[in-house]
């Protein structure tokens, strides 16, 4: 399903299986209906807040309602975790005019597509400020538990 959204996105889409139909057809709807430009699409790259270091893949970021915004495909459920996870994205992509992480997450709307079998989609928005610092507290947590690592291990316990 990404794959077959990416090559749409970059008009190299050819023959695709049928059970990919429905939830590609989702995204085209989604894009025409919202009127949404994607920019980047399957972007990998790695990003840092506070010299700490983060990998992300965004499925998508692009201009929606003359916003920028970054959007995360679903085929299944979406949970609250999702708008920290987009929250991560939208901080760490840069930006042509703010630098900072805060800055940045503030300047981006964060949407979860939901690619449904029917072929119509469900947008969920994540508009929760928090999420930045829920984000931002795991990556600390994650990074500290990285640094200790080694004092953890059963050799040293």
């Amino acid at each position: 399903m990404h794959l077959a959204c990416h090559l749409h996105n970059i008009g190299k889409l050819g023959s695709y299986d049928k059970r990919v139909k429905p939830y590609l057809h989702s995204w085209i709807l989604f894009k025409e209906k919202m009127n949404f430009t994607p920019e980047l699409s399957e972007f990998q790259t790695v990003a840092t807040i506070n010299a700490m270091p983060y990998g992300m893949q965004i499925d998508c970021a692009g201009i929606l309602d003359g916003s920028e915004t970054v959007l995360d495909l679903k085929i299944g459920a979406i949970y609250p975790h999702h708008g920290v996870q987009l929250a991560g994205y939208a901080a760490g992509l840069e930006h042509k005019r703010w630098a900072a992480p805060l800055a940045r997450f503030m300047a981006r709307k964060r949407v979860a597509l939901q690619l449904r079998e029917s072929g119509l989609p469900k947008i969920s928005m994540f508009e929760e400020k928090s999420d930045f610092y829920v984000f931002t507290s795991l990556l600390y947590v994650s990074t500290w538990k990285k640094q200790f690592d080694a004092m953890y291990t059963k050799e040293n316990a």
